[in-house]
């Protein structure tokens, strides 16, 4: 297995089953988000036997490793926790396909997934597809926030070259040929590893806007740890790769202005639609307070870089 000297390096140790497919999902203590999504893969339109699921249990947590024991699952438990690069890395080393498949816990995946996703990868190396919100969730305004704002990047003309791994499908030689996903990210490593993939000038990549899955709107907790992680990763991406990276982040001196500057009334109605949950005000607010929130993370995360 790579470490941090060798930080996408594998140890692929199966021949490529021709014409079979693994799907790998890395997960971190989430038996509920993990059953979503297997009970979808269960149903695909091509046989079980052209397929696999690799579950890697990223800190060996007992609840799903007793859950992967009910399904024809292959488990893999990583002790301590590593984070989901790494643990997708592991997913990688163990699978037997020809063809890679990447979701999330928590993801619903139509009964054609697998089919649509074998079909894009007949002519292209490297695809994703949308990732929707389900909009049957939708509750509160931080599930409607993330309704209009999230997964806005995964489009064909993706400025980085790279799909989310929560919804990618990838040839086995691609990762042959460029490595896996770089351990020491937490977060932007599919953003760096389809870029390497771009950068390779090797491999061909897809969009397929039919290969769409299903993402459960979050909650604000988790609005607000995704946001801090997507910022902690542009200043990875910044600091280890260099020679293709230049996120500009705001200095903590510019979030604490923006403190004193509450959200555009016209700006957040031109995001909000009416619903039987809320009204614009209460959006509004919200908005507002999760503005103040992340900032009030951020100023932290940016001073120790």
């Amino acid at each position: 297995m790579s470490d941090e000297s060798h930080p996408t390096s594998l140890n692929i140790k199966n021949s490529p089953k021709k014409d079979f497919i693994s799907v790998i999902i890395p997960v971190y203590k989430d038996v509920e988000g993990l059953t979503e999504t297997v009970s979808s893969l269960m149903k695909q339109t091509i046989p079980q036997s052209n397929y696999e699921v690799i579950v890697a249990n990223d800190g060996g947590d007992e609840g799903v490793g007793d859950f992967c024991e009910k399904y024809p699952i292959r488990e893999i438990r990583i002790i301590p926790n590593r984070g989901s690069y790494y643990a997708r890395n592991r997913g990688i080393e163990e699978a037997r396909g020809e063809f890679l498949a990447f979701v999330d816990a928590d993801i619903t995946v139509p009964g054609e997934w697998l089919e649509t996703g074998l079909q894009g990868l007949q002519t292209a190396d490297y695809i994703g597809g949308p990732v929707l919100i389900n909009e049957k969730k939708v509750r509160t305004p931080a599930h409607y926030y993330e309704l209009v704002t999230g997964f806005k990047g995964n489009v064909p003309e993706a400025d980085n070259h790279f799909f989310v791994t929560a919804n990618l499908f990838v040839r086995r030689s691609v990762f042959e040929h460029v490595g896996g996903f770089d351990i020491r990210l937490r977060s932007g490593g599919d953003n760096e590893f389809g870029n390497r993939v771009f950068n390779s000038n090797t491999f061909t990549q897809s969009f397929i806007q039919e290969l769409a899955v299903l993402h459960p709107p979050r909650g604000f907790h988790k609005l607000l740890k995704k946001r801090v992680r997507i910022t902690e990763g542009k200043l990875a991406l910044n600091r280890l790769y260099p020679e293709r990276y230049r996120y500009e982040i705001a200095s903590p001196g510019t979030l604490i202005a923006r403190l004193s500057m509450p959200p555009s009334i016209s700006g957040v109605k031109k995001t909000f639609k009416k619903n039987n949950h809320f009204r614009f005000w209460l959006y509004y607010l919200f908005i507002w307070y999760f503005k103040i929130r992340v900032t009030l993370k951020l100023v932290p995360v940016l001073l120790r870089k």
